[in-house]
């Protein structure tokens, strides 16, 4: 899915590649230039030296023009390919069976997709021009130096090469203790984030010791991975820097009993000796672009193997029924049976209810009607028709409130009647609620709200929606008996003749609903 995106754009990708490729090329010749117009100074050449002077001038400002134009179009191609990413991410998330969406959300994944999708967030222009800068000097280097003398380049290559795959070994060491430090540190945030959303439980039970207990070992455990890295990180600076003065030692060691015999010049060694770092560099270079560009593929790879278990919700709703039926239905979650053989119908226009005890399967039942969940066995029939799902306005349990204001989060992006807004705020009883927080945030975790008034914010968002079906799971939670009842007189002839599912642990009036429902 990502990967194909990147592939997509290949023709983009190799363009980027040689045009920093060409800019790289051009950013070195200053460099040959300036051995030029020394020379031209040295042999009192004044016409040679302005015109090599004119070169220089005109190449450099030329090749940082290029330098900007290449970056500002890299750039701007990366930002609408990481918002397709983002925006094919987000409509796989969106379009994924709820099942799914919930495995993903206890087993943290969630965490890993905004990791990995900030690790592709301005890496690619980063990587490429990277790369093809240092394929440019390299190429460059190699040239002036193979014409002073070969033996010397094929030293330093022999040299670079083997000390680029002792520092490979490090790197894939290092690479494994990021991994190490990345799962240690997904783990120490959600601790972090329960910690925060969770503070009032946290001090209610007397947990903070434990909380700050288990923080600080966690934390501890990350300080060692993280430790590890620098060590790595260290012995990899270290290495480098041994290498690259092996690497002049040798040159001069060789060099200058190629000058004592008569086999180079002193002119020519002082030449290898500048041009030494554009061939040694590069091939270090490409080492560490290595662990950038492996990063970046393992981001893309997660990021696909995530998506790709994520399967698509096929299910066709419709906005009218006249009758839905469960048939047979047989439903487990893992070694726990939930229903077995259990049957339903409703029509058109019945008000039911759900009851039972706490656990006994009738939010789950409530689920399956909508297709939010999918039966092991059975049917779900919708006017005889399977594959079928009547388009519901639910409040369940899990229900989110947004950090928005309480507007807001009762139009829930919608365009609505202002009158019939103002008919729902009053039903749910919150003319007190939206004058106490007026046009604030609610914020993220909507602890500055009571139980109560969440459950009113829930119920008002799914009054507002024109339905066929209405689902109302725990509406009760958090309402004293008497603001119950007035609410719910007040919701039930609002609805009139729509078909009401109401699930609730409290005993609510059988004489409200045509059929209830023992589950």
């Amino acid at each position: 899915m990502i990967k194909n995106l990147y592939k997509n754009n290949k023709r983009k990708s190799i363009l980027l590649f040689f045009s920093g490729f060409i800019v790289g090329l051009l950013s070195v010749i200053p460099m040959v230039l300036v051995q030029k117009v020394i020379d031209s100074l040295y042999l009192e050449e004044k016409y040679l030296f302005i015109k090599f002077v004119v070169f220089y001038v005109l190449i450099y400002i030329t090749a940082d023009l290029l330098h900007i134009f290449v970056f500002n179009w890299g750039s701007k191609f990366e930002l609408r390919l990481n918002r397709d990413i983002k925006d094919k991410v987000v409509k796989r998330i969106l379009d994924t069976t709820m099942s799914d969406l919930e495995k993903c959300g206890k087993s943290n994944i969630f965490n890993v997709i905004v990791d990995d999708l900030k690790e592709l967030d301005g890496k690619l222009v980063k990587l490429m021009l990277g790369i093809s800068f240092s394929f440019s000097a390299f190429i460059i280097g190699s040239i002036i130096t193979i014409s002073y003398d070969y033996v010397m380049l094929i030293i330093m290559l022999l040299i670079s090469i083997i000390a680029s795959s002792t520092i490979k070994r490090i790197l894939l060491k290092s690479e494994n203790a990021v991994k190490d430090s990345q799962n240690q540190r997904l783990i120490l945030t959600n601790i972090l984030y329960d910690i925060i959303t969770g503070t009032r439980d946290i001090r209610l039970f007397s947990k903070r010791k434990s909380f700050l207990n288990e923080f600080s070992e966690e934390n501890k455990n990350l300080v060692v991975y993280d430790k590890k890295i620098l060590r790595i990180k260290n012995s990899s600076e270290v290495s480098v820097s041994f290498i690259f003065n092996l690497i002049m030692a040798v040159i001069l060691l060789i060099g200058g009993f190629r000058v004592y015999y008569g086999d180079l010049s002193v002119g020519s060694l002082v030449a290898i000796i500048m041009y030494t770092s554009m061939i040694t560099d590069p091939i270090f270079q490409v080492v560490d672009n290595q662990k950038e560009l492996s990063t970046f593929k393992n981001a893309i790879k997660r990021l696909d193997d995530i998506l790709g278990n994520m399967n698509a919700d096929e299910n066709v709703y419709v906005s009218d029924f006249d009758k839905v039926e469960l048939k047979n239905i047989f439903l487990e979650y893992g070694d726990n049976c939930v229903f077995k053989d259990f049957n339903l119908v409703f029509h058109k226009g019945d008000k039911i209810k759900f009851h039972g005890k706490t656990g006994s399967g009738k939010s789950t039942l409530a689920k399956l009607i909508t297709g939010l969940y999918k039966p092991t066995s059975g049917e779900i029939l919708v006017d005889d028709k399977t594959g079928i799902f009547v388009q519901v306005s639910a409040v369940f349990q899990e229900n989110k409130l947004f950090n928005l204001p309480i507007i807001d989060n009762i139009t829930f992006k919608s365009t609505v009647d202002e009158e019939r807004l103002h008919q729902i705020i009053k039903i749910c009883r919150l003319e007190e609620v939206i004058e106490k927080y007026q046009s604030n945030n609610i914020g993220f975790d909507t602890s500055s709200l009571s139980g109560g008034e969440k459950t009113r914010v829930l119920l008002a968002r799914a009054l507002l929606i024109n339905s066929e079906l209405y689902i109302l799971d725990e509406i009760s939670t958090g309402l004293d008996e008497k603001l119950f009842y007035d609410i719910f007189d007040d919701v039930i002839n609002y609805l009139g003749e729509k078909t009401v599912i109401v699930i609730d642990h409290k005993k609510i009036n059988d004489e409200y609903f045509d059929a209830v429902i023992c589950v």
